[in-house]
């Protein structure tokens, strides 16, 4: 997927983004679990603050 926008910083939040969700399945043990999770649900919460200025 590519987004287009002149929005540098959310340009790169919607590359980063699906990179940090993909990591959690990988995850060694329940510790590495909740890292990740709230790691990837902070990326999805900073991408749709940053791109609902643009809709």
């Amino acid at each position: 997927m590519q987004l287009l926008s002149g929005d540098e910083e959310l340009v790169r939040l919607a590359e980063e983004t699906p990179e940090q969700v993909a990591t959690v399945h990988t995850s060694a043990d329940r510790g590495e679990l909740a890292e990740r999770r709230r790691v990837s649900r902070d990326a999805v919460d900073h991408f749709v603050a940053r791109a609902k200025r643009h809709v």
